[in-house]
């Protein structure tokens, strides 16, 4: 989401939170980089980033809280990821954004990685999400990024990431070693919601970025996956 980037763009980020909130039976999960906290501590490694930022690190926590309260209180969010930016504060003083936003909301703050069993009517799904690292912003290296993952974490049905602001979808299909039956896998790197016009992806000339989230579909009443960007 970036809160407290120049970019930030606040509208698209509160219309996927009032859909999540409004729409029966949708939930989400925080990949991080809630915030944008830039330290003065990290300007000389990010140079000029500190001017793109329009709020202090306190300002952009508590409006973090106050936008994503409504789906906490609603239980709609599912587990809360770690992530670069906020690692920044961890890395200076011990102190995580992610994890102070998700304690405070009362969210399942699950570090670097989350591991999910879904319960979904009769049918479980296995949900690995994590923010991701590099500075990967093509479409072949995002899907690079998402393969290594899938083989990182074994076993999963859907794989997700953030991290690169691009968004990327994919079926699989896999031999289940057990019943020896055909599964398929979604694997999935999420958007962003800020603007990519003279920010710092543009500037280091990275390629645009892609506004908004991907959606995964678990089925009920059969055992399938479906995902939309």
């Amino acid at each position: 989401i970036h809160i407290g980037h120049k970019l930030f763009q606040r509208e698209k980020a509160q219309g996927f939170l009032d859909y999540i909130l409004k729409t029966p039976d949708t939930y989400c999960i925080m990949l991080g980089d809630t915030i944008e906290n830039v330290l003065s501590s990290t300007a000389v490694k990010y140079p000029g980033a500190i001017h793109d930022q329009v709020m202090n690190g306190e300002a952009q926590r508590e409006e973090a809280y106050r936008m994503i309260k409504p789906l906490a209180d609603k239980k709609k969010i599912l587990a809360w990821t770690e992530s670069n930016h906020s690692l920044r504060s961890w890395n200076a003083a011990g102190f995580s954004p992610e994890q102070w936003l998700a304690d405070k909301l009362k969210v399942p703050f699950c570090g670097t990685d989350a591991l999910l069993i879904c319960k979904v009517g009769s049918q479980e799904y296995i949900i690995h999400a994590t923010h991701g690292t590099g500075a990967s912003t093509s479409l072949p290296s995002v899907f690079g990024k998402l393969l290594a993952q899938v083989q990182r974490v074994e076993a999963a049905n859907v794989y997700i990431r953030g991290h690169h602001h691009k968004k990327v979808l994919a079926d699989m299909v896999a031999i289940d070693a057990k019943t020896g039956e055909l599964r398929k896998k979604i694997i999935a790197a999420t958007g962003c919601f800020m603007g990519y016009l003279e920010g710092y992806g543009h500037k280091a000339g990275l390629t645009p970025v892609v506004p908004g989230a991907v959606k995964i579909k678990l089925y009920a009443k059969r055992w399938d996956i479906h995902g939309t960007l």
